[in-house]
């Protein structure tokens, strides 16, 4: 059994604040009030000026006809038949090991002349490049509305801070116009966009446990049966049985996912159940009497939530 709960009501506070100047520093993204990820660009989404990006043979304009978020994006334009892009004036600090990752909203009005492309590379403590630059994952070319594009990187030994680069992959023509916004250095892999001004959301949960047992259902029959004198057989008034009810017990490898199961099965919204290996088990239902959690008792690392459960119409 595959299998996944999910429900349209969030169970988690993600909270995002500027750690200074709004638009001019490092900002984080908070779940119930814990940090879990930091965007490590002060000026990613050009609000303001386009303070802490450096020209690379082109020149950058702050401009409001264009925005992928917000009122403003960045404009970047050519001024020679060189490798055109933009760079980070300064290196944000990063741990030797830790895997980031750069992306950035772009948008292509015309077909460009060259590619363009993310470009990540680590410094040592004395301001010398180390290991091996970074390609992009992805790259842009053609005419298209925004489009984000990412380059992941893992830092070397010795690695304290990183450089970042926007750049065409040769030279280019003057013609060539880069719409640029919403900007996101992080440690992981997540490229959804936030900063500061971020506004407070929810995390919807979709959860899919290792494995679900103690499924079984029942529905209780609702025909009235009414005995009559003077013949053996009753007069039957036949309803439809009741919704399906039962227990389910989900496993989970760790605490943290069994907690968000049980958070989710203790709110008010209707869930839904689905599995990829069976049709009949699929339905939406609230959770009914007790809701358990509790360490496996085969294994203490491994975490059971058990519930009762009914069967309702969305």
């Amino acid at each position: 059994m595959s299998s996944t709960f999910t429900s349209n009501q969030p169970i988690h506070a993600l909270t995002h604040a500027w750690l200074g100047t709004a638009n001019a520093s490092q900002s984080v993204e908070r779940k119930d009030g814990v940090e879990v990820r930091r965007n490590l660009i002060t000026n990613p989404n050009f609000e303001t000026n386009t303070t802490g990006w450096s020209p690379l043979q082109s020149t950058l304009t702050r401009v409001t006809t264009e925005a992928h978020s917000g009122s403003a994006a960045l404009r970047m334009t050519p001024t020679s038949s060189g490798n055109a892009g933009m760079s980070l004036s300064s290196q944000p600090a990063i741990s030797e090991g830790d895997s980031y990752t750069l992306s950035l909203w772009v948008k292509v009005p015309a077909d460009l002349s060259r590619e363009y492309r993310v470009t990540l590379w680590a410094y040592d403590a004395n301001g010398v490049p180390i290991g091996q630059p970074s390609a992009s994952a992805t790259t842009i070319r053609y005419a298209t509305e925004w489009a984000q594009i990412s380059s992941t990187y893992n830092a070397p030994a010795g690695a304290v801070s990183l450089r970042v680069q926007f750049q065409s992959n040769g030279g280019v023509a003057a013609s060539d116009l880069l719409y640029i916004d919403d900007v996101l250095l992080i440690s992981g892999t997540d490229t959804s966009y936030f900063d500061g001004s971020s506004p407070t959301t929810g995390e919807l949960p979709n959860i899919q446990p290792v494995l679900v047992t103690q499924w079984a259902a029942s529905s209780q029959s609702r025909h009235i049966v009414h005995d009559v004198l003077g013949t053996p057989w009753p007069a039957i008034t036949l309803q439809p049985a009741g919704p399906r009810t039962g227990t389910m017990s989900a496993l989970f490898t760790s605490e943290l996912d069994a907690a968000d199961f049980f958070t989710m099965l203790r709110g008010t919204a209707v869930l839904t159940f689905s599995d990829t290996d069976t049709l009949t088990t699929a339905m939406q239902f609230v959770a009914t009497d007790a809701i358990q959690m509790a360490p496996d008792s085969q294994d203490s690392r491994r975490w059971v939530v058990t519930f009762g459960y009914m069967e309702v119409q969305s």
